[in-house]
């Protein structure tokens, strides 16, 4: 327990398991779940279910399974493969060490291969619902092969980001994923990057303004809990995305970048979750890529590696090969951009140092390793190498650069060829190239064309951003930009075309929150006291940013929740939204009231509950559970009965009833409530007004 914090991803894993086997009472639970960061509840759900083991039994389960996991799982701890190749690597590393050990034993201790199988099978499903690790059917691991990683063609990617595109437009993934996902991919694509290296970047990594660089490196420390790791030392480099990506993907990158520059600090991931800087994990990435994969074909090789694999086949034909059919069958560069990307890439290099620039891009410390395991086009780029100098080759020849064997079925086609012949590469040039690609014929609901016209019409419906809530995945533009835009206005004297001009957004928008933003400096009570600032305040328009963890989640919350309660029920949105700025105060972060108008309360409580968390809600006030009615106030008496359950809560004199959002863990009630209902009322809806008394 003390150690918890030095165990890696892989020995918490086998750990816990091993750990569920004995199925501890919850409150070992509970402490383990501290320690390890997890869920306790879900933990406690998976050993119910769980029959009771002989101590014998787990031992046995600890020698077979869990001594190798720990042995083989340290090579993957830092591979650039994603999860669900690591871990099929993995099992299948154990199954062969479990083969050989029964191979020296006696046959009346010999556990069996299906044995073996099934409590891999058990332990994987314990990584799936614990840890959010990737479903898959664990194959054959007697016949299991090493993965197949394919070049994924143009055409296959560009139905990959119309996928993702036909995802957003039909709300399955939100604007923010959409927009980490599509430049990510790309990236993968274009430059070859690790899985772990882009998710590790951060806003400081961004070098350049027009001609922007990625500085691939690591940084923090283990003991602070931050620190980021290459696979090697060779990894640390300089990417030059503005030089790889197309024109059109640059431009969506580099307004990306800017926007990342303007809204956050240097020292935050540059794709990050929404709207807390919170570091992506491999699955956020991989499972949306396998999902769409497993949409365009039945069947496919192709992982989350296959980006890489794709962009060291690309380089070596740019850098080997003129631009000619089979250039322009396996990339989608023009000859224009074929052109620029080796004048600026290879400069007046000579030709033996091509391999070495391609090694450097892809971060390694010699070109044998791409050689090894990422150049598929060798044979293409030979062939294309030797007919410049004998363009007549004979299919013998053919066959012998191809490795031709009697066990070869692809290329059986080669086989039924006079070896003395003359090869027709043009001929066979399709059929060569569906050996490094996928099947294109073998599209599941439709083909490629169907495809690109059904996505062409969908995306012509347009996106009016007065139609949502600032900060909610459904408007399309972040928490961050919103009150980066608040802040200029305040710092500028309400310049608003400058701010809009300075963060690249509609002036109409930029006014339209300033009207807002004033609208509500002006709030004053029945006293004359400003609703929404202290004296001391008047020079703002925004809420003060907050930073404390539960705060962050509060917000990530609201805003996650925000848009979806408004299309549900726009008058309990608008009711929530007017009771706010006609009941608050800058002298306490909840909401007031007199017992007298306490049917009030209870309106604003049942519209706005399902806005944040249920266990942070919390009512204040002298005995409200015995003068709350259940007619006529009853969710704030079940508010009131939960909150007398716990204790922690604070006390008070005061006669009136106060809600609030509340912290246990803190002692105190949270910002966040006042901060999230601020800023709504500034970036609401155009057609949502309201009413203020």
């Amino acid at each position: 327990m003390e150690n918890a914090k030095l165990f890696n991803e892989y020995s918490k894993r086998i750990t816990l398991w091993l750990i569920s086997l004995f199925k501890p009472p919850q409150e070992d639970i509970d402490l383990l779940a501290q320690r390890f960061d997890f869920c306790a509840t879900i933990f406690a759900k998976i050993i119910s279910n769980n029959s009771q083991l002989a101590k014998s039994s787990i031992y046995t389960y600890y020698t077979r399974i869990g001594e190798p996991w720990l042995i083989y799982s340290l090579q993957y701890q830092f591979s650039e493969d994603d999860e669900e190749t690591r871990l099929q690597k993995i099992y299948a590393q154990i199954y062969q060490n479990n083969c050989i050990a029964e191979s020296l034993l006696e046959d009346t201790v010999k556990k069996s291969a299906a044995q073996i199988v099934k409590t891999l099978k058990r332990f994987h499903q314990f990584q799936e619902q614990l840890f959010d690790a990737p479903a898959f059917t664990l194959e054959t691991l007697d016949q299991q092969t090493r993965p197949r990683t394919r070049i994924i063609s143009p055409v296959t990617f560009q139905l990959l980001i119309k996928k993702l595109q036909q995802a957003h437009l039909q709300n399955i993934i939100s604007q923010h994923d959409y927009e980490n996902l599509s430049l990510i991919y790309t990236l993968a694509y274009r430059t070859g990057m690790r899985i772990n290296e882009m998710i590790g970047l951060r806003i400081k990594d961004t070098e350049g303004l027009n001609r922007i660089s990625l500085l691939v490196k690591p940084y923090g420390s283990e003991k602070i809990g931050n620190e980021h790791r290459l696979k090697t030392d060779s990894a640390q480099r300089s990417v030059p995305v503005y030089c790889l990506l197309k024109a059109s993907e640059y431009q969506q990158f580099h307004q990306y970048v800017v926007k990342q520059r303007l809204t956050k600090k240097p020292n935050d991931y540059l794709f990050s979750q929404f709207n807390e800087n919170k570091k992506l994990s491999q699955h956020m990435l991989t499972a949306p890529f396998k999902n769409f994969m497993d949409q365009l074909f039945k069947q496919h090789h192709y992982t989350f590696h296959s980006f890489r694999h794709s962009a060291a086949n690309h380089l070596a034909l740019i850098f080997k090969c003129d631009y000619h059919f089979l250039s322009d069958s396996l990339t989608d560069y023009t000859e224009v951009e074929y052109n620029q990307l080796r004048a600026e890439l290879l400069r007046n290099s000579i030709d033996q140092n091509h391999w070495i620039i391609i090694a450097h891009l892809l971060g390694h410390l010699e070109p044998i390793e791409t050689f090894k395991s990422y150049i598929h086009v060798a044979y293409f780029i030979a062939g294309y190498q030797f007919s410049k100098y004998r363009p007549l080759l004979s299919n013998g020849l053919v066959k012998k650069m191809l490795g031709i064997s009697n066990s070869t079925q692809e290329l059986h086609f080669l086989k039924s060829l006079n070896d003395q012949s003359e090869f027709n590469f043009e001929m066979h040039a399709t059929t060569l190239c569906k050996l490094l690609l996928n099947n294109q014929e073998k599209w599941i609901a439709s083909n490629a064309h169907t495809l690109h016209a059904e996505l062409e019409v969908n995306q012509t419906q347009e996106h009016c951003i007065f139609d949502y809530f600032v900060a909610t995945p459904e408007s399309k533009i972040d928490l961050d930009l919103f009150y980066k835009a608040l802040c200029l206005l305040e710092l500028y004297k309400y310049d608003t075309e400058r701010v809009a001009q300075e963060l690249c957004l509609s002036h109409e928008l930029i006014k339209y929150w300033y009207d807002n933003a004033i609208q509500l400096k002006q709030l004053k009570s029945r006293k004359n006291n400003p609703r929404l600032f202290h004296i001391t305040e008047l020079q703002y328009i925004k809420p003060s940013m907050i930073d404390t963890n539960e705060d962050l989640l509060l917000v990530t919350h609201f805003f996650n929740y925000l848009q979806a309660c408004y299309q549900k029920s726009p008058e309990n949105i608008r009711y929530v939204l007017e009771f706010f700025i006609n009941h608050v105060t800058a002298s306490h972060t909840g909401l007031h009231s007199t017992r007298k108008n306490i049917q009030n309360l209870e309106k604003f409580y049942y519209a706005a509950k399902d806005l944040f968390p249920a266990n942070m809600w919390h009512l204040l006030g002298i005995d409200m559970v015995n003068f709350l009615n259940k007619e006529i106030t009853p969710n704030l008496l079940k508010l009131a009965k939960a909150n007398q359950k716990l204790e922690g809560y604070p006390t008070t004199k005061e006669n009136n009833a106060r809600l609030q959002l509340y912290s246990l863990k803190q002692g105190k009630a949270l910002p966040a409530f006042k901060f999230c209902l601020h800023l709504a009322c500034i970036g609401r809806p155009a057609q949502l007004q309201l009413e203020i008394k």
